[in-house]
């Protein structure tokens, strides 16, 4: 080996590599997008990896518990940050100073978070939920007149009812001017007087469902008067609009299996309560015909019993009456003598030459008192 020969020390390389990416501006503070992998958690950091479909790095974020959002394994995050190497081992590491999801990572960090706040709100609560009307007659669809949406519903519904009025709104249910329009169209339906609305839209992916998980469509949802079901999507869908509502179905197919009540049953139900009805005034009939039957003869006892206490008192009567009866005293040989017009009751009353009329009980005489012969 040639001492002579000049040379630099690894260290001196590494000082040297570190310096050149630490002076150049355009690795400083650069945005990365990638996928996390690898995660540890060392003492309050995050060491992991960051890649691509092609290349890797090693990916540092110190203080993680100090940044609002913490990636998990396998989030696609954009970063910023700067490349840094180590001199000890002349390894490459991304120093991260700010982390967030991207994509559809972002757009479900951000979903999560307005959910958390709704509920703390109270718009998830079910004494917030309006009933369901058991028999609903007119309905409003909001949803896009366009595809199959509204065809399925109206299908649905007709299978079991034709009473049933169907009204649509026609809003855009995806895009930029998607929530908007579901305000206006939601708002629109809820001053009409509708038993129900329903708000419908077709299967899509999270981005695509993304117009009805809008705060301000959960506010509209939570301050309307009429009764809402959600249908959206697929039934492992699930959107802020689904919570909010009155009653979630899994798809609009089943939204119109909820709503549409079955005349046929309706009319067996009524023939029921009609056939109950009938049973149950026989039956009041029949209580008050046994309740008159008891009450007549209860009245038939007391009247014969007041009639034959009178029938006594009558003969009690009658007794004391022919016992008084001058015929029935006479019947029994007694006679009544008159002097003149005056009854004659004592011997004493009599003188000799009195004209005196006898009566019996048969007949009546005349005679003379030719003799009074008094007791001493």
């Amino acid at each position: 080996m040639n001492e002579n020969r000049q040379y630099i020390t690894i260290t001196e390389l590494n000082s040297r590599l570190s310096s050149l990416i630490s002076q150049d501006k355009i690795l400083n503070d650069i945005p990365v997008v990638g996928e996390i992998s690898d995660i540890k958690i060392v003492r309050g950091h995050m060491y992991s990896t960051i890649k691509d479909e092609n290349s890797s790095i090693p990916f540092i974020v110190f203080n993680i518990k100090t940044y609002q959002y913490i990636p998990n394994e396998g989030d696609k995050i954009l970063t910023i940050g700067s490349p840094n190497l180590y001199e000890k081992t002349g390894k490459i590491s991304f120093i991260a100073q700010y982390v967030e999801p991207f994509g559809i990572g972002k757009l479900y960090i951000e979903f999560e978070q307005l959910k958390k706040k709704l509920s703390k709100n109270g718009y998830f609560k079910e004494i917030y939920k309006k009933p369901l009307p058991k028999y609903p007659i007119q309905i409003c669809v909001v949803t896009s007149k366009q595809g199959a949406v509204i065809n399925d519903i109206v299908t649905t519904i007709r299978r079991k009812n034709h009473l049933i009025n169907i009204d649509l709104i026609d809003v855009a249910v995806q895009g930029e001017n998607a929530v908007k329009e579901i305000v206006n169209g939601l708002k629109l339906a809820d001053e009409q007087g509708y038993d129900v609305i329903i708000l419908a839209r077709g299967g899509g992916s999270f981005e695509d469902l993304m117009p009805f998980n809008a705060e301000i469509v959960a506010e509209t949802i939570f301050n309307m008067k009429t009764c809402l079901v959600s249908a959206i999507g697929h039934e492992t869908d699930f959107t802020i609009a689904d919570f909010v509502a009155d009653k979630r179905a899994s798809t609009p197919t089943a939204a119109a299996e909820i709503i549409a009540f079955s005349v046929l049953d309706l009319i067996t139900e009524i023939n029921d309560i009609l056939s109950n009805i009938e049973t149950k005034i026989n039956l009041k009939i029949l209580k008050a015909q046994q309740k008159i039957f008891s009450r007549g003869k209860d009245i038939q006892y007391h009247a014969d019993k007041k009639i034959n206490n009178c029938f006594n008192l009558v003969n009690n009567y009658i007794g004391k009456i022919n016992i008084l009866n001058p015929n029935n005293i006479l019947q029994k040989g007694y006679f009544k003598i008159k002097k003149g017009q005056q009854e004659v009751f004592s011997v004493k009353d009599f003188s000799v030459g009195d004209e005196l009329k006898i009566t019996g009980y048969d007949s009546e005489i005349t005679a003379e008192v030719i003799q009074v012969k008094k007791r001493k």
